[in-house]
């Protein structure tokens, strides 16, 4: 159920061409949910979120090479936590090339696969 919904608000993101903060995805997830289930800041946020977020772009990369989660940044900086870079580098996605060009090629490919759905 949690990934499904989190999925949805992904692809929504995806179509809509935007991204979205982990804040602001905490509090969308606890509103859709109808309860609080991650919190909304502090440090456990970034932990509850990405959580939720690899078994999701596990799936997707495997079955479509795209990672959803390149919607998901951080409002300081407009782009991905320094996890993001360290999950897809333990699983040899992420080969150290630059950081923004690459984030920036995965947001492009998660976009251009939403817009065909």
């Amino acid at each position: 159920m949690m990934l499904e919904l989190l999925e949805r608000i992904l692809l929504k993101c995806g179509k809509e061409r935007r991204l979205i903060t982990y804040g602001e995805l905490a509090v969308e997830l606890n509103r859709r949910f109808g309860k609080r289930v991650v919190p909304e800041k502090g440090k456990g946020l970034g932990r509850a979120i990405s959580k939720l977020l690899h078994p999701v772009c596990d799936r997707y990369y495997r079955e479509f090479r795209v990672l959803p989660g390149s919607v998901v940044v951080l409002s300081k900086t407009g782009m991905p936590a320094e996890g993001y870079f360290k999950y897809l580098a333990k699983r040899s996605i992420f080969k150290g090339d630059s950081k923004k060009a690459f984030w920036e090629r995965q947001l492009s490919a998660f976009f251009e696969f939403c817009r065909k759905r």
